[in-house]
C-alpha cells in the first residue's frame, strides 16, 4: 500500500512544481523548439523525458518531464512525440538557455 501511495503523492508534486513552472513562465517570449527524443521512465515513478532543442545558433537542449500515474497513459503519450517534432517552449528574457514547455 506504500509505494502505491508514493506514486501519487509523487505525482502530485511534480503537477505543483509544474504549475509553478507554468505561472512563473507565463510572460516569456514563445518560441519552438525540436523534439529529440522520447523516453519514458518508471522507476520511482511513471514519467516521459522529453530531450528538445532551441535557438539558431547557439543551440540550447534541455528536457521537459511530464508525471503520469500509469505507465500506460506515458507510453501511450510517448507514442504520440518523434524526434524532429515541434514543442512549444518559452524562454526567459535575457536568458535564452532557460526555457520552460508550454
Amino acid at each position: 500500500m506504500g509505494f502505491f501511495l508514493d506514486i501519487y503523492v509523487v505525482y502530485f508534486a511534480r503537477s505543483l512544481w509544474r504549475l509553478a513552472e507554468l505561472l512563473r513562465s507565463r510572460r516569456w517570449d514563445k518560441s519552438t523548439a525540436t523534439i529529440l527524443g522520447t523516453y519514458v521512465r518508471s522507476d520511482l515513478y511513471n514519467s516521459v523525458s522529453i530531450d528538445y532543442e532551441y535557438g539558431p545558433s547557439p543551440k540550447y537542449a534541455s528536457t521537459f518531464v511530464k508525471p503520469f500515474i500509469f505507465k500506460a497513459s506515458a507510453e501511450a503519450y510517448a507514442q504520440h512525440l518523434s524526434g524532429g517534432m515541434q514543442l512549444h517552449i518559452r524562454l526567459k528574457p535575457g536568458h535564452p538557455e532557460i526555457s520552460v514547455a508550454d
